[in-house]
């Protein structure tokens, strides 16, 4: 009896490894994708919550400047102080009129100031990610016995986006040195208030969101 050798109808190995080597590269590349996305979520989300968060701060900030005296601001918004930049700043808000005469309010004052649990030293002490950042802190009647402080919003970045500090170099080419993350200056009478906050998304990159706002306050010669 004859037997004929014929193709095997299964899969030889050759074509198994071909096989499992394009679901490989299949499933390698569909999970970088996903990855990709994720990681683009991850950084979208904090950038989105930053800069929400830094918006609020502006307009908590602007509102009390924008009712401040310009005669109560300290210090004086001189433009002839430029390059530099104030990170704290005094003023009073008229409360109303008393006998015909203004009713001024307590001094008032919008600071940087370093988060009491990361020191100023050059080190992550909090364990947040972030080195040495601050926040921005609203103080009425400040150093006096009825002095009350709000946190306006924390994660405040040491110094402005771009800038190095401590190096008396403009590095991020505003027209400032060595600004802090909050910070203040003066374009003739109208103040610019600029603010960086930072944080970590998922995957430990750091992010950074700066926002800046003109404000001018009540009597300025401007007006």
């Amino acid at each position: 009896m004859n037997t004929r050798i014929g193709s095997s109808s299964g899969m030889t190995l050759v074509e198994i490894v071909i096989g499992l080597t394009l679901f490989t590269a299949f499933a390698t590349s569909a999970f970088l994708a996903i990855e990709r996305s994720s990681h683009s979520y991850r950084t979208e989300s904090v950038v989105a919550r930053l800069d929400a968060q830094t918006r609020e701060a502006l307009d908590e900030a602007s509102e009390r400047l924008r009712e401040a005296d310009f005669d109560s601001v300290t210090p004086l918004p001189v433009a002839a102080t430029a390059p530099a930049s104030a990170s704290s700043i005094d003023f009073q808000r008229a409360r109303g009129f008393v006998g015909g005469l203004v009713d001024w309010g307590p001094t008032e004052r919008l600071a940087f100031e370093h988060d009491p649990t990361d020191a100023d030293d050059g080190l992550d002490n909090d364990g947040d990610g972030l080195v040495d950042e601050g926040r921005l802190v609203w103080i009425e009647n400040p150093g006096g016995g009825s002095e009350l402080r709000t946190v306006l919003c924390s994660h405040v970045s040491e110094s402005l986006e771009g800038e190095l500090p401590g190096n008396g170099l403009d590095d991020n080419g505003n027209g400032l040195v060595d600004e802090l993350g909050f910070c203040i200056d003066f374009a003739g009478s109208r103040a610019i208030v600029r603010i960086t906050l930072e944080e970590r998304d998922g995957d430990g990159s750091l992010i950074r969101q700066t926002s800046s706002r003109a404000v001018m306050s009540r009597n300025t010669p401007e007006k």
